[in-house]
């Protein structure tokens, strides 16, 4: 008897030794999150996976309408079939989170989403343990901290700290316009302290973070602004919306004639200035 107790306590801690914790990646595909950051968001799973190596895994990939769901099996921390599925996600519609009804209630959750949801639902149950994931510096912070608050998670902000280098990339474009110099151009990255000028030819480099806005300024130019995406060319068209004339003083001055101007009116003369109408001289020769 106590032999059978032995071996079945054996084979229990043998299952909670080896056996497979839940996961759930609810994985953000609206049109919001195309420019996410793939790097930090693949760097903070491939952490997990090397602390959870054995793991039953569902991928939810979800927007405001809809969601499709894929269960996978991650065995000593190789999550390449899981990663696989992420990078070949389809983005599309607004974001909601009523359609991630079918987390794993029992296990954890790996919610990564910006927060910016534009159908207001209620906020489904998100698992056991859940951990609400930004790397998007474009996001509704608010919504972030609310969907961990009310759900008794974490909030992991994976969002690259401002003016760090290894973070961002140098974009390239061109300045076409009319009628205005290049040298009186200021291109900047909106709220920081990044500035260059253009090239002669219109041509500049900026460093800057995917989702960054870059903001093209002239006097007498209404301002720019675009949002940078990768891979993508800062091309912009300039010109005056206006002329704009510098401040003229215009002085009227009276002719001398005119103060001494006399002009006969048939019984007499009088000062051409104090006549109440207009007065028209006919010369001998007309």
């Amino acid at each position: 008897m106590l032999k059978k107790i032995a071996c079945v306590l054996l084979l229990c801690a043998a299952h909670s030794l080896f056996g497979q914790d839940k996961l759930t990646i609810a994985w953000d595909v609206s049109l919001s999150m195309q420019d996410r950051n793939l790097e930090k968001e693949f760097g903070f799973l491939d952490t997990y996976f090397k602390k959870y190596p054995n793991t039953q895994t569902r991928v939810i990939l979800f927007n405001g309408i809809q969601s499709t769901q894929n269960n996978f099996t991650v065995t000593n921390g190789n999550w390449e079939a899981v990663k696989e599925a992420l990078s070949q996600a389809i983005y599309d519609g607004a974001t909601g989170y009523q359609t991630l009804t079918k987390v794993w209630q029992d296990g954890t959750t790996l919610l990564f989403t910006d927060g910016i949801e534009n159908i207001e639902e209620d906020v489904p149950s998100l698992g056991k343990q859940l951990y609400v994931i930004n790397s998007q510096r474009e996001n509704n912070l608010k919504n972030l901290q609310f969907l961990a608050l009310s759900n008794k998670g974490r909030f992991i902000d994976l969002t690259p700290i401002a003016g760090d280098e290894k973070d961002q990339n140098v974009f390239d474009g061109y300045i076409h316009g009319l009628d205005v110099p290049m040298e009186i151009i200021t291109i900047r990255v909106k709220d920081t302290n990044t500035k260059v000028k253009p090239n002669e030819d219109g041509s500049f480099e900026i460093a800057a973070n995917p989702g960054d806005v870059v903001v093209f300024e002239a006097p007498g130019v209404t301002p720019i602004e675009k949002t940078v995406y990768n891979n993508e060319d800062l091309n912009v068209w300039m010109e005056y919306d206006g002329v704009e004339l510098d401040e003229v003083l215009l002085e009227k001055k009276k002719k001398q004639e005119e103060e001494t101007e006399e002009v006969d009116i048939g019984n007499g003369s009088q000062k051409k200035r104090n006549l109440g109408y207009g007065v028209t001289t006919i010369e001998s020769e007309d």
